[in-house]
């Protein structure tokens, strides 16, 4: 709790350096944390889970895991499910979230709605994460987003402040959601297209995604 005041003053202070107002210090707290969870999503539901490109001891993975649930409240068996249908109809009936088939202000906007409508599909994910079964932590703590989600926005508001806590889960969620959206609808429509296949590069929005532009290999 020591640090956590520490914190809060700090956060207090900002006026001091420049910053207008504690909203403005939200804002940016909201947008570290956005950035946060875009990290997990790409090194461990992307690179990690859906790909096996790497490969993290098992401390690691937990503490994935936890910052996957506090942050996103996303069921990584599901999001792995979603994103591998992706590449096996990319850009074709059957994609779940593609701006050639369904327009690009519906996935930038629509995103979530069109990941959630695949994430419930139990054919989806039995058939694309058949390698990834909930264990015991997922059934007990992990599968239930909701709670993932209150701990993270409650952490905000005891390190924060319960207004400036509030201000920057919302900042976060808007940003996350939008990102997310970005990466499937800019990253099909704008950009360079090194290889011939409809995802494109767009280096502005790896920068802001951990990389994740596109989400295509």
């Amino acid at each position: 709790m020591k640090s956590g005041s520490m914190l809060s003053r700090t956060i207090s202070r900002l006026p001091e350096f420049g910053f207008a107002s504690a909203d403005s210090s939200a804002v940016l707290v909201g947008l570290a944390v956005s950035q946060v969870a875009a990290f997990v999503t790409t090194v461990y539901l992307h690179r990690t889970l859906a790909h096996r490109a790497l490969a993290l001891t098992p401390g690691v993975a937990l503490a994935f895991r936890l910052l996957t649930w506090i942050t996103t409240g996303i069921r990584p068996r599901q999001w792995v499910a979603v994103h591998r249908r992706h590449h096996a109809f990319t850009d074709v009936e059957g994609d779940p979230h593609s701006p050639l088939l369904k327009g690009f202000l519906a996935v930038q906007l629509a995103n979530p709605v069109m990941y959630r409508r695949a994430a419930r599909d139990p054919l989806t994910v039995t058939r694309y994460a058949r390698d990834l079964p909930a264990d015991r932590l997922d059934r007990v703590l992990l599968d239930h987003a909701f709670v993932g989600l209150g701990v993270g926005i409650a952490a905000l508001c005891v390190v924060l402040g319960w207004r400036v806590g509030l201000v920057a889960a919302a900042v976060h969620a808007v940003i996350y959601l939008l990102l997310g959206g970005a990466i499937n609808a800019v990253g099909h429509r704008f950009g360079r297209q090194p290889h011939p296949i409809t995802s494109r590069n767009s280096r502005w929005l790896a920068l802001i995604s951990a990389g994740d532009d596109g989400r295509v290999e």
